[in-house]
């Protein structure tokens, strides 16, 4: 009866490709290693490496047997348990999430709605730093339902806010404003300026990245006091840094690098450390470099970025810098390095999901083609760009981006054929 109540409860888990750990079979069946032994045995459970696994087929049969015993609840409460006290002992350490993600996401397919809130804030860094963000702006998006439902308005706001980064992320501007100007006035209401300065800092980011700098200047000097009054240094520092990257779109590269100075320098003094934050500020402070004509001061900031980016598991940093890096080389006639850090992008973008990072890095690739002759590659390479666009796969947020893609493949095109 042990052995059967244990194969039954495997029927909780997400089944393969998806694996999980001896301790989770055991913590989720509440049996010991020997029953999982004479399962593996009968070919009803599988190890894969030094994880369990279980076929769909079984899987399906164990989870029927939960649902004709009562027990399906119960299980599944116990496999949520597991994976949540999983991600609460350290929602830093990426690595051992990404061992557990399958199972998280199966975990929060079954989680009741009262209780999806905790798991939204459990993960969100991890989403929004590992991808892909369509798991992101979904969660967040159930959340927001039930937040509604249950008058919780702070929790709208902040859930609100973060949509509005997410839709940002992926190129949606008039979609990000929408939801960040419906959460401002709510976090004003309640009281919590620290979110408050947070959403008048995303919506400076939504002006910026569709050219409105002055614009986008008058958010940041408006959130900037308001994170240095609650104490936020990091929100201090990623004010400064966006208000460098202004100055970087004003081709002011001078009094960018003064800013980004400032903010790294906060980054680095804080109490507790924020890797993936500094990793951003020492990238866009090589872009700054880049930009001033100083390609030998740049390149180590980006190799410095670029490793912290990894330690910290944040792939879209990871990508955007690999870019910044590919521009260096290009710049100093090293091709072949530039062309390895654009594919690394470009395979980084499509992993995360993000699609107008997969666009910009097919354009750096094929003008880098372009150069070295390699002509009909680089048409390849500019019509998967343009497909991106016209598939509704990412947008074209300052109305010109589409416009240069297709002017430069029609001079690749007349080159190709005269």
């Amino acid at each position: 009866d042990a052995e059967t109540a244990a194969f039954d409860a495997l029927g909780a888990f997400a089944p393969k490709p998806a694996a999980f750990s001896r301790e989770a079979a055991e913590a989720v069946c509440i049996t010991k290693g020997r029953f999982l032994r004479h399962l593996v045995n009968r070919n009803l459970l599988e190890v894969a490496g030094d994880r369990l696994a279980i076929h769909q087929v079984t899987a399906n049969l164990a989870r029927k047997r939960l649902e004709e015993t009562k027990q399906l609840d119960v299980a599944q409460s116990r496999h949520a348990t597991f994976y949540f006290s999983l991600v609460n002992e350290d929602q830093g350490d990426w690595r051992r999430i990404d061992g557990a993600y399958d199972q998280i996401h199966w975990a929060w397919k079954h989680v009741e709605d009262d209780e999806c809130l905790k798991w939204i804030w459990a993960l969100h860094e991890y989403q929004m730093r590992r991808g892909p963000l369509t798991d992101y702006i979904a969660w967040h998006q159930r959340g927001h339902t039930w937040a509604r439902v249950s008058r919780r308005r702070m929790e709208v706001a902040r859930l609100l806010s973060n949509l509005g980064r997410a839709s940002l992320e992926e190129r949606h501007p008039e979609e990000a404003m929408s939801l960040l100007v419906e959460s401002l006035p709510i976090s004003h209401e309640q009281g919590d300026r620290r979110w408050e300065a947070k959403t008048l800092n995303s919506i400076g980011d939504v002006y910026r990245k569709t050219g409105h700098p002055d614009e986008a200047l008058a958010k940041y000097e408006e959130a900037l006091p308001i994170r240095r009054d609650v104490g936020d240094r990091a929100g201090e520092a990623a004010t400064l840094n966006n208000m460098g990257l202004v100055y970087l779109n004003k081709e002011q590269p001078k009094d960018a690098i003064e800013y980004l100075h400032n903010a790294l320098q906060i980054r680095r003094e804080m109490p507790k450390h924020d890797p993936a934050g500094e990793a951003r500020t020492l990238s866009d402070l090589g872009k700054a470099y880049y930009d001033d004509g100083r390609l030998s001061d740049a390149l180590p900031l980006f190799e410095e970025a670029f490793s912290k980016m990894q330690d910290a598991g944040h792939r879209y940093g990871q990508a955007m810098t690999l870019n910044h890096m590919g521009e260096v080389y290009r710049s100093e006639g090293q091709p072949s390095e530039a062309q390895q850090c654009y594919e690394q992008a470009l395979s980084i973008y499509r992993v995360f999901g993000h699609r107008s990072g997969e666009a910009l890095t097919l354009w750096y690739i094929a003008f880098l083609l372009h150069v070295l002759d390699h002509t009909p590659e680089a048409i390849t390479r500019l019509r998967e760009a343009i497909t991106l666009f016209h598939d509704g796969l990412t947008r074209d947020v300052d109305g010109n981006t589409i416009a240069r893609y297709e002017q430069f493949l029609q001079q690749l095109q007349s080159q190709t054929n005269p």
